[in-house]
């Protein structure tokens, strides 16, 4: 494998691990639908989990670069990241069969 392909396989990986888990996929649909930024607290409202693993669970997706923070004191504001979002699509379209 070239270090290009590497790097691609490796980029996929980080992009699928951070919707390894039923909540980050949850939380990705309900940003997606909304097409606005939300709050912790919106979140945890359509999540029935501790605010304190949601936002673990949130930490993740940025991590993966899947969800953008914006910062509006005293609150954090998030939304998906559209060119992520596009570029899992686009990986996933491109894999070879």
């Amino acid at each position: 494998m070239t270090g290009g392909k590497l790097e691609a396989a490796l980029r996929l990986s980080e992009l699928c691990d951070a919707l390894g888990h039923p909540a980050r996929v949850a939380i990705i649909e309900h940003l997606s639908s909304l097409r606005r930024s939300a709050t912790l607290s919106e979140l945890c409202a359509i999540i029935p989990l501790a605010q304190s693993t949601v936002s673990q669970h949130v930490a993740q997706l940025r991590k993966a670069g899947l969800l953008r923070a914006e910062r509006r004191a005293p609150r954090t504001y998030y939304a998906t990241n559209e060119a992520a979002i596009a570029e899992l699509r686009e990986r996933l379209l491109h894999l070879k069969s």
